[in-house]
């Protein structure tokens, strides 16, 4: 999942695994926040990467660290963290499970790999068609509003837990290190082809929105 590691608004940190790992030793990586600070860090652009629908070409670039496609950042073109990706690799998922049927994965060819991507925005889109945060400081928030793709879309995320209903996420389990977790249509009933991989983490304490994550089925 990616979010702040302390609750603080202006980090951007990510992990994965499968086991909660409540002091951080090990799972929590920072991320940077700039173009100039990823180029620091061995990010690179890829050139060749498709832009998310309803994303003009240009508005944003795709950096990929050291090759690997599976965690990319968004740049606007003011050379600010503007989103996030996932990607999985389709050949892992051609018989496994139909992640083809979600409709907030997107298939592309992303570093030589066919790969399904799911994009998470921290701004508006049209943030990005405006030129993106022309005036970023480091104490400034990552995420000033947050837009996940859904389809040809942006489907707009509330900061606050209370609203999480009004988009149809429903209140889960609370992980030491992580937050309240909140998933969509989370029915004994829903259909497959509804599911969606993306979840929302609060605060417990103070109510907002402090980071995201992306499940395989």
């Amino acid at each position: 999942h990616a979010g702040s590691e302390d609750g603080s608004a202006n980090d951007l940190v990510v992990t994965y695994g499968s086991l909660p790992d409540p002091l951080h030793w090990l799972s929590f990586y920072s991320l940077p926040r700039t173009v100039q600070l990823a180029k620091k860090d061995g990010w690179a652009e890829v050139t060749n990467a498709s832009a998310p629908e309803l994303l003009a070409e240009g508005v944003a670039t795709t950096w990929c660290r050291q090759g690997d496609y599976r965690v990319c950042l968004l740049f606007d073109a003011a050379g600010v963290v503007a989103g996030l990706q996932a990607s999985v690799s389709v050949k892992d998922f051609d018989k496994s499970y139909p992640i083809a049927m979600e409709t907030q994965w997107r298939r592309q060819t992303l570093l030589n790999t066919e790969v399904f991507s799911a994009t998470a925005l921290f701004v508006a889109p049209r943030v990005l068609t405006e030129g993106g945060r022309k005036v970023f400081a480091e104490t400034d928030n990552t995420v000033e509003a947050l837009h996940l793709q859904n389809g040809i879309s942006f489907w707009p995320m509330p900061s606050r837990m209370q609203d999480a209903k009004d988009v149809a996420f429903e209140k889960q389990g609370c992980v030491e290190g992580m937050g309240r977790h909140f998933f969509y249509g989370m029915k004994d009933d829903l259909a497959c082809d509804e599911h969606r991989p993306f979840f929302l983490l609060f605060d417990d304490n103070t109510g907002l929105l402090h980071g995201f994550g992306v499940t395989l089925g």
